[in-house]
This record gives structure tokens, sequence and C-alpha cells, in this order.
């Protein structure tokens, strides 16, 4: 037993059969393991979707249905024959040389979507066509991909019958790669997977390895080329090689040149063989992040620029069922009536396989097919058909399907856009180089390349620039400058004999002699003219535009779709037929009969010729041949139900064939295009390297520029001390020009001062480690010296790279920063507050200013937590972790704290007023709290000494007032500057007779409120004429004036007055007072 590696070899190994399923898979697998016997000489691994979270219990499932041993698969664990090992959850299994190799997959995924894949690509690498693929029940798409590269190996492929499984997307998706060999329910695959290992065992594949096969295989593509008119050579070998294979197994063939005899022998099976050989691979929006790119990127540029002029021209070589040219089709239709442009595009769609461009053409797709379609796409460019989905016609008219062979036949000419997409994988390099020089050709300066995510152009590819490199798209942008490419003519099948020529044309002069003399014409099958006999003016006529010989578009259009029914039917009853009462557009009468006549090549050839007759009604009506054998076809309009029993077939099927023969004449007018313009391409070389390739090759170019960008100073010496490179901008330092690679570095004065550079280059030389240094040159700029040495291969010392990095703005910065360090050093140091830093993570403290120190001289702070350093007061360090945790500033005020005196040890109450903010350390340092404290003791003792005064200063107010209350005169405070009355005395209500409240008045209401008059008793003065409202105002001092008042019960009472202004401080009047009494009491 042997396994092909990627180069086709043979290494020993047992077949390992890669068995991926998903929702609804266990079912699937019960059956399948349950039909297997003891011994099988296989080894099973099983992929299943299993979520990261749960245990699984798949092993313990299928032990109870298995014969073989069933194991959870662990890392690096080495697989045995009739052996069972399931995935485990949150795993992702590869395999590398016969050994397991498990990966956990992204934790913040659910379930990862792409194990199957993954798997089956790793069985691919490590045992080629020992590698077999079973994908069971599931959804979604996983496993299509890695099948694929499991049929490339040549390994084969199972996939359950999807009407069997309980979820069919999965299956689906394989079955639509064209990859497997068996579509069977899952208790049969496990039959036909013991059937296949014993044919291989019986017909091994060493009978016909890549040695054995490599001279037959010349003479298989010969074949084919001569039977399809396509040149496979440029395909890979490992595909022709595995289809080469698989069709000797399915016709009981060992040797290679047996079935080459057999190809020579059965056409049928050499037809077989060609449409087995394409790889049939796509989905719609395949990748989408690229899709998106192209999208955004690349389809709104091409709207714009093609503003009704002429539409956007899309070539989609190698289509295959054509999901890729319908996803550009719906892109470019929501682009334009997103963007409100008129403009219109078309796409040219072309593949090798007529079956499958006939497929394509009718834009019918399974639901699992278009499952990833958006709703919104999928209801604008849809319509349910017969439980599939089919493409509107509106969009189907915007595409163009015909077969083309990429290798053999000439691009298109002028287009905006070509997606070729995952078809280099599959060519050698030569056809590779090919390919690209041709659709380079097909575009106009300024069209873009869409690949695969597969494929890639060389990083130095000439014509191309990158648009972007993740999402393979590029922009052609120049002309190809090395050697000239030849656009591909198209391959022929071989021409007839010229004997078997001759005897055609010989036969078909007879047949006309035969007949009445009659105006004819000799076609081949595809109604092209070969030979003219007699005037066929009346009939024929040559169309507009491009010169043609084909009889359907000479003819009148009403006669064309007659004569090719009639066609059909002569070549599948090799019998003439004749056509009556046809219309001439001329006269619309119905006067004219057509005759086609069989006509053979030569003795013992098919049929491949037809005369076609023009004859005029001869009255009668009919036209019967001289030997009675032909058939007349009446007027297809006029017949009846049943006159035409197998026409109604044929016309459909015509019709069908009409659409398609007017699209490949489309195509064929563009390949025409592109061949006239003669345009002078070359190819240079085509480089098959993988992403992470060109991913390094990229970074490496990024490095060149930018060392040679002049943002890098970088000088390389060898262990002479020898200037071997040089970045330009290193001349800022050293006085380098291009000629002093070579000389000594002592010979160059550097323009900076540093008197250690030699010794740290001697002593990096020595040691191999790098060192560091700043350095300042004469202008006063400041750079990062970095002296490192740099290896050979094996791993020597070969000398030192020394690189200079520009610090001065950051040197200003450190100096700036030092400077505002030093200014709030000298600030806190100056506080009259206690201040210290606290870093939150592990509470130490960072800084304590000098007032703080001073709160206890003789203990450390620095370093140590608050509970260290006041271990009698556990209640700080308590708020401290509140504040860290919380955020919320935290203080108090006059707090009381108890100290032990310096001088006599006696126990001082003593008050602090504290806070505690929370801040964010420089850097990544976290969060800080700051602590400021200042001691209140003294304002304490002040204050109370103060209150003390005070409550002394409100006695006195109250015995001061109690005396004013009680005294025989009356007194009477008011405020400036309205005298508004503020007080009055006992005495001084009772000589009014009126309330307290009703002589709590202003200037403006005294002299009517109080009843105050004259000496007279009844003149009553102006409020401004009243003693106090003058000492008020005016600051008089008013001495034994006599007034009156008037009293609430008539009285008159002569009082004398005294009153005077109230001064603060500053000498303002505050208010005034009035002193009066009854000037007729003792």
């Amino acid at each position: 037993m042997s396994v092909s590696d990627n180069n086709g070899q043979q290494t020993p190994g047992f077949p390992i059969v890669g068995i991926g399923a998903s929702a609804g898979g266990m079912e699937a697998l019960q059956n399948l393991f349950s039909a297997l016997p003891p011994q099988t000489g296989l080894i099973f691994v099983v992929i299943q979707h299993l979520p990261p979270d749960h245990t699984s219990h798949l092993p313990e499932l299928l032990g109870k249905v298995c014969r073989l041993p069933v194991c959870e698969a662990k890392d690096g664990m080495q697989v045995e024959p009739d052996h069972v090992y399931t995935i485990a959850p949150g795993e992702a299994l590869a395999l590398d040389q016969g050994r397991l190799r498990s990966r956990p997959f992204p934790a913040n995924a659910r379930v990862c979507i792409d194990i199957i894949n993954i798997f089956f690509k790793s069985l691919a690498a490590d045992r080629g066509n020992n590698a077999i693929a079973v994908i069971l029940s599931g959804t979604g798409n996983d496993g299509a991909e890695g099948a694929l590269r499991i049929k490339q190996a040549g390994g084969t492929v199972f996939v359950q019958n999807p009407t069997t499984a309980m979820h069919g997307g999965m299956p689906c998706a394989a079955i639509a790669t064209g990859t497997a060999k068996h579509i069977l329910p899952a208790d049969a695959i496990a039959r036909e997977l013991l059937a296949d290992t014993y044919a291989a065992a019986v017909h091994p594949p060493a009978a016909t390895g890549p040695e054995d096969i490599a001279q037959p295989l010349e003479e298989i593509l010969m074949l084919i080329r001569r039977h399809a008119g396509s040149d496979m050579s440029g395909y890979k070998f490992s595909p022709l090689f595995w289809q080469i294979q698989q069709r000797m197994r399915a016709r009981g063939i060992d040797q290679a040149h047996d079935y080459v005899a057999l190809l020579r022998e059965e056409p049928a099976e050499l037809e077989t063989l060609v449409r087995s050989i394409p790889i049939h691979v796509t989905e719609f929006f395949r990748d989408p992040e690229a899709w998106d790119m192209l999208e955004s990127k690349v389809i709104p540029p091409l709207i714009r620029e093609h503003r009704g002029d002429r539409p956007v021209r899309v070539w989609t070589p190698a289509c295959s069922s054509g999901e890729e040219a319908y996803s550009v089709a719906m892109l470019l239709a929501g682009q334009i009536d997103r963007l409100g442009e008129p403009a219109d595009f078309r796409i040219f769609a072309t593949d090798a396989s007529p079956d499958i461009v006939a497929r394509a053409r009718r834009g019918v797709f399974s639901a699992a097919a278009v499952e990833r379609i958006s709703p919104e796409r999928r209801m604008r460019f849809f319509y349910p058909y017969g439980g599939k989905y089919r493409i509107k016609k509106s969009l189907r008219e915007k595409l163009v399907f015909a077969p083309q062979h990429l290798l053999a036949d000439p691009p298109f000419a002028d287009v905006d856009l070509v997606t070729c997409r995952n078809l280099l994988i599959y060519l050698e390099p030569y056809a590779q180089q090919r390919v690209v020089a041709l659709l380079h050709a097909s575009l106009r300066m300024g069209g873009y390349l869409f690949l695969g995510r597969g494929e890639s152009l060389p990083l130095k590819q000439d014509g191309f620039e990158t648009v972007s490199m993740p999402r393979r798209i590029y922009r052609k942008v120049a002309p190809l400058e090395n050697s000239p490419v030849r656009f591909p003519k198209r391959l022929k099948r071989l021409p007839p004999s010229h004997t078997s020529a001759t005897l055609g044309a010989e036969s078909a002069h007879r047949a006309v002699l035969e007949e009445f003399d009659l105006p004819s014409v000799l076609i081949d099958v595809q109604f092209n003219i070969l030979h003219i006999y007699g005037d066929t003016s009346s009939f024929l006529r040559l169309p507009p535009g491009q010169p043609t010989l084909n009889l359907l578009a000479m003819v009148p259009p009403v006669w064309a779709a007659d004569i090719r029914v009639a066609a059909q039917t002569v070549l599948s009853e090799l019998q003439p037929v004749t056509m009556d009462r046809l219309r001439e557009p001329q006269t619309a009468e119905g006067a004219l009969r057509i005759k086609l006549t069989p006509i053979q090549s030569g003795e013992g050839e098919s049929t491949s010729r037809l005369l076609v007759s023009f004859v005029r009604s001869n009255g009668s009506g009919t036209l019967a041949p001289r030997n009675g054998s032909g058939q007349t076809v009446p007027d297809v309009s006029a017949a009846g139900p049943g006159t035409l029993p197998c026409w109604c077939d044929t016309l459909s099927l015509t019709i069908e064939e009409l659409a398609a023969s007017r699209e490949e004449l489309q195509v064929l007018n563009e390949e025409l295009r592109a061949v006239n313009d003669q345009l002078n391409l070359s190819n240079e070389e085509i480089n098959d390297v993988n992403a992470r390739l060109h991913a390094k090759i990229q970074e490496l170019e990024t490095q060149s520029h930018v060392l040679s960008s002049g943002a890098v100073m970088t000088l390389f010496l060898d262990k002479e001390l020898r200037v071997r490179w040089f970045t330009p901008a290193i001349g800022e330092l050293f006085p380098l020009r291009l000629y002093d690679t070579g000389r000594q570095i002592t010979e160059l004065g550097p323009r900076f001062v540093d008197p250690h550079f030699i010794d740290d280059v001697q002593a990096v030389m020595r040691t191999g480690e790098p060192l560091e240094g700043e350095v300042c040159n004469m202008e006063g700029r400041w750079y990062l010296r970095r002296i490192g040495p740099f290896r050979t291969g094996n791993d020597k010392t070969a000398g030192v790279a020394i690189t200079f990095t520009d610090i001065t703005e950051h040197k200003r910065a450190e100096e700036e920063a030092q400077a505002q360090h030093n200014l709030l050093k000298t600030v806190l140091d100056h506080l009259p507050v206690a201040v210290n830093i606290v870093r939150a993570s592990d509470m130490n403290i960072l800084l304590v200013n000098p007032k703080y120190q001073e709160l206890a001289p003789q203990r450390k702070m620095v370093g140590k937590t608050p509970r260290e350093v006041w271990p009698e007061e556990p209640e700080i360090e308590k708020h401290v972790l509140n504040v860290a945790k919380t955020g919320k500033p935290f203080s108090a005020i006059d707090a009381p704290y108890e100290v032990k005196s310096s001088e006599n040890s006696r126990v001082e109450e003593v008050y602090f007023s504290w806070s505690i903010f929370r801040i964010a350390l420089p850097g990544d340092a976290g969060w800080g709290l700051i602590t400021t404290a200042w001691e209140t003791t003294d304002r304490k003792r002040t204050e109370e000494t103060l209150r003390r005064t005070l409550a002394k200063a409100e006695q006195g107010d109250r015995m001061l007032a109690a005396l004013m209350e009680y005294l025989p005169e009356g007194i009477v405070v008011a405020d400036a500057p309205d005298a508004k009355i503020r007080m009055i005395n006992r005495t001084g209500r009772e000589m009014t007779g009126k309330p307290d409240r009703h002589l709590k008045v202003a200037c403006g209401k005294l002299a009517e409120r109080w009843g105050i008059r004259r000496t007279d008793g009844v003149t009553k003065p102006a409020d401004d004429e009243l003693p106090l409202v003058r000492s008020i105002r005016n600051g008089e001092t008013v001495k034994d004036e006599i007034w009156v008042i008037v009293r609430k019960d008539g009285q008159h009472i002569p009082v004398l007055c005294n009153s005077g202004p109230i001064r603060d401080a500053k000498e303002n009047i505050t208010g005034g007072i009035l002193v009066f009494r009854d000037i007729t009491r003792p």
C-alpha cells in the first residue's frame, strides 16, 4: 500500500479516511460504522462540528455500534490501522507524517466552521492518493474545499446522498465541486470503501505511476487535442494523472498503453475522459471580503468611467457553472442603481466545457448554492424555479456564455475587468505565464484583474500594480516589457483528407444532376457553404456587417428556423427532406420548395454534408424526386397536432441552440477583435509561490525601501572596521560618499561627540552584546546610538550594524519634563501642606514632601504602606483603600489626634484637616492616590478663643439691650441710608402709644406713623427735617430740639430730642440713634 506526495512520488502508508460531519451527522456516522467489519486495513478520523464548551460523548456513541477501537484524538498521537479517532471539542485536527496534530481554535468562536477543510487539506498533503474523504450530513459548505485538495492529490471522495441526509448543505456543496466519486447513503459508503480498497490492492497504482505514464500521457493529450480541439498540456500533472487512473480503473485496465489503444478505438471513452478533466469548483461571492473590496474599490470607478459611452466589459474565463460571472453581474447592477449612473455592462463568461457552459447559461441553482446570498440580492435577482432558484432574465441577458479553451483560443480585447479565480492553481508555471500574459493583453489600460485567494502575481510582475494584495486585485498600468507573446490560434479538429472532400463534392454534383439541375448549395453540419451550384442570387443574400458564408445568415430569417429543423431530421434519418409552401419575401406567395439531401463524404464515412436545393413550384403543388425516396415536409405553421410527432422537442432544442449560437458568434467577434489588435506582449517570470512567501518578499522590500528612504541612519562595518554599507541619511553624522565603501571608519571623522565610539564597536565585536548610548552632534541635535552585531548563516559575527535615531525632540521633552519635575518638587518642598503619593496597585508610598516627613521625622515612609507608617491609625489606610476602589474623594476637617510631645512625653491633642483623591500616574503605572494634610490646631484654638470672646460680647450686648429697654428716655436706632427703624425701646413705645410693628418704618412715613408735629402741635414736618434722618443722611449731631408727638388718643407730648450718626471703623455712616424724653415730666 502506498500514497503519493505532492510531487506524485509514492510513499508507504495505510489509507486514511477523513470523515466530516455536522448537524444530523450522528445518525449517518452510526450507520456508516455499524456496516464496517472488525478488520478493514483503514484508518478513520472523524471530524465533527462540536461546541467547545461541552463534553463530547462521540467516542462512546460510536463505540456502541462500531467493531473497531474508538478513542479521542490527542496531539502527537500516531495513527494505526483499524482504529477510529474522533476530534475533541474546541480543537482543530491536522495530520503530519502519520501523527495527529491538535490545536485549539479561537476562544471567541462558538464553533470553528472550517475544521473539516483543515483536516482534509493536511490529509491530502500527507497521504496523497491514499487520502479518502467522506462528507456526511451537515449545514454550510465545510469540507468542499478540502475534498477538492484530496482529489487533486489523487485521493477519493465519498459524499452522502443529500436525499438521505438530515441536512444536505455540506453534501450538496461537495457534490457541486465535481470531486465526488461516489454519492451514496451512509451504510453503502462503508461497503464501497471496502470495495475500493480491495480494487486498489488488485490494481495497484504503481502499475501506472508517473514514470510509466509519461510517454502514454503525451499520446493521450494529442488524442484529446485532435478530438476536442483542447490543449491540456498546460494542466498540472496531478489532476490529469488522477483522472486517467480513475478511468483506467473504471474500465479494468492496468497498463497505460492499453488505455491509449482503447481511446483510439472508442471515441466515446475519449469524450468521457475530456469531460472529466476540468475541475468545476465555484460558488457565489466566494471569499466575501475579496468581493466586498471589489465592490467598493473597483466597480464604482468602472461605472463612472462608462457613463453611457459604452458598456463596462467584463470577462470571466473558466467560469464553470456561472456563479462567479453572475456574482459580478449582481455587483455591477447594484452599484449602477446605487450610483444612479446611466451605465450598462456586458459580461463574457467562457469555459472549456460546452456542457458546463450550457448549464451556466440556464442560470438555475440549488437552494444550497444561493444560501450565502443576501436576502435582498436573492429577492432582486432570483425567482423560485421548480424547488431551485433561477437568475432573472433581465440579468441573464447581460451575460454571454460560450465555450472557450483559454490556452488554445484567442482572448477578448478592451476588457475593463477580468475575474479569473482559482484557475492558475491548476496550471503548470509555463502555462500560468501564458495565461497572465493573455489576461494582460485582454485588459484595456487601467483595467483590473481579480484572482483567487490561493493565486497571486509575482511582486516584480511588470505591467500590473497591486490594488490589494490580500484580496488579489491588480490593475494594468503598462505594457509587458520583455519578449512578445503570440495570441493563441483556435485549435481545430483535424480536417478530413483531400480525397474525402473531393468525393463529397463529386457526390454532391451527381445528386444535383439527378435532380432537376436545381440552384443548390453544399453545406457542412454547421451550415457553412462549401460550394454553390447554379444561380442562387434569388435565394441568398450577403447580410450586412462582417462577411459570412453561413447559409442560415444568408437566407431570409423566415426560412432559417425551418432549414435548421429539417437538417436535424435529415442527419438523424439519413433521408432527403423537402419543405414546401415556403413564402418568398419578395412575392409573399407560397411558391418555393427547399430540399435537403444527405451527402456522404466518402466510402464508409458518416454523413457530414447536406445539399440544399431551391425549387420554384411548377403549379402542381408538389415536387417528387426521381428516385422517390425523399419525404416532403409541410409548412410547420400549417401542421396540426400530431402531424410532426418528434418536431416539437426538436424545435425546442433548436431554439435553445439558436440562442447559444448567437452568443457564440458574439464571442467569436470578440476573439477576432483581440487577434486584430496585434498587441506586443511579453512575459518575464510567473512565480508559483504561496501567500506566506509573498508576504515575506513584500516585508523584505518594505524594509529595503525604509532603509534607503532617508528615514533611518544605518552604518555596517565588517570585522576590520571597514565600511560595508550605509544609508544616505548617515551622511549627517559621517562624511561618507559612495566611494568610501571599504575605508576604515577610523579614517572618517564623525560629526558628533562620542569619545567611546570605537571602544564600544570593538566591545560589541568581541562580546556580541549590543550597546546603546546618546550622542550630540555639532549642531546640538541628539541621537540614540545603538551598536549591534550582525551574523552570518552559521551564527558567526561578521561585523556590526550601527543605527542612529534622532531623539532631539525626545531629549528636549525629557529636559522640559525634568524642569517641570524640579519645579513641582520645589513647590512641594515649600508647600505648608503635607503631601504624599501612594501607588494604588500595591499601596506603596512613592513620594512625600518635607512637610509630610515632619509628621514623623524618625519614620521611613517611601516604599512603605500607610499601615506600616501609621500603625496606630488604621483608619488612614482604610480611607486610602476606599478611594482607590471607588474613585470618590475623601476629606476630613479638624480631625482630632493624640500625639506625644517630644519634649516632655506628654500626650497632647492636635487637629488635622486632610483629603485623599485619585489620579492617573504617568505611563502605564495605573492609579495613584494623593493625600494632603495640614495641621489646624492653632486655628482651632484661635477659633475657640474667638468663640469665647464672642460669647462674652453677646452677653454684654444683652445687658446693654436690657439697660436700654428700661431707661426713662425713649431710644430709637435706625439703619442707613433710608433711616429704616431697627429698634425702639419700651419707653419710646409708651410715649407714642403705638405698637412696635407700626413704628418700624423708613424715611417717607416717619412723621405720619409716629404722629410727629412741630412745636405748634399742628404742622407736620417733612421726614428729611427730622433729627434722626438728618443725622443719618448728613452726619449731623442734633441737640435739644423740641418736637411734639401726637398720640393715638389725641394727647400731645412735647419731647426733647438728641440724635447723632453711627459710624464704622472707616468712619462710614451705617445708621443713627435718637434719644428723646417727655419734658412735661420731672
